[in-house]
């Protein structure tokens, strides 16, 4: 594909174009939505609890390929874009996610969520997959997109726009190991350790499980000073 190609896009057919829009709209938007609503009820790594089995397995095995792969340069996302689109419906229709945080939002619309997102996912994978989409296809997607606007306002642009990502992951872990090191010296030789800023915020975060704290030096060892993270 030529330069210009890639810069103008001209080749993309226009139906298929706003088709990717909305969805990208839509998608981030339930993405960002999950995320914040079961953070506030569950806690910020509910997904190690509250996500559907299917979906955890999922994100395992995204995170897995991220792992592997060495030949890009990888972003740290939140876990809830490992899964598929499938994935969002099933963790809001659970039924603890559902009680505790989606039924008052989609309450007057709860077809969104049962219906229109299964039929979003078949037009998902034909653009997905560049087979050209129907105008049909682009009436059924602004349908959804005018559902989800009535839902959530001005709030489906702010959070189509929003990334949980880690983009100085790095040098937070390089901080905390040092700070596990340094309490690891202090629970060795017996000494009370005073402050843990770094991990204790590290405590309040959704992708890194520190270990906890604790006044025994068996607490702390070299093989446990570095955290686990999604």
């Amino acid at each position: 594909m030529s330069k210009a190609a890639v810069d103008d896009l001209a080749a993309v057919p226009p139906q298929n174009a706003e088709i990717y829009g909305r969805l990208f709209e839509i998608e981030n938007a339930l993405r960002e939505l999950i995320v914040e609503s079961m953070s506030a009820v569950a806690g910020p790594r509910w997904y190690h609890h509250r996500l559907p089995h299917e979906s955890r397995v999922n994100v395992e095995q995204g995170l897995a390929r991220d792992h592997q792969t060495r030949w890009t340069q990888n972003v740290i996302h939140h876990p809830m874009y490992y899964v598929d689109f499938s994935d969002l419906r099933l963790t809001i229709e659970q039924r603890d996610n559902w009680s505790d945080a989606f039924r008052q939002v989609f309450s007057k619309n709860k077809e969104l969520v049962t219906t229109d997102l299964s039929e979003l996912e078949f037009i998902r994978n034909k653009v997905a997959h560049n087979r050209r989409a129907s105008t049909v296809d682009v009436d059924v997607v602004r349908a959804a997109h005018a559902k989800l606007t009535s839902v959530l306002g001005n709030r489906l642009e702010a959070l189509s726009q929003r990334y949980s990502i880690v983009s100085s992951a790095a040098t937070y872990l390089g901080q905390l190991k040092r700070e596990g090191e340094v309490a690891y010296t202090l629970c060795s030789r017996g000494r009370r350790i005073k402050n843990l800023g770094t991990w204790e915020l590290a405590a309040s975060t959704w992708w890194c499980s520190a270990p906890g704290r604790s006044g025994s030096a068996s607490a702390w060892s070299p093989a446990n000073a570095a955290p686990k993270c999604w």
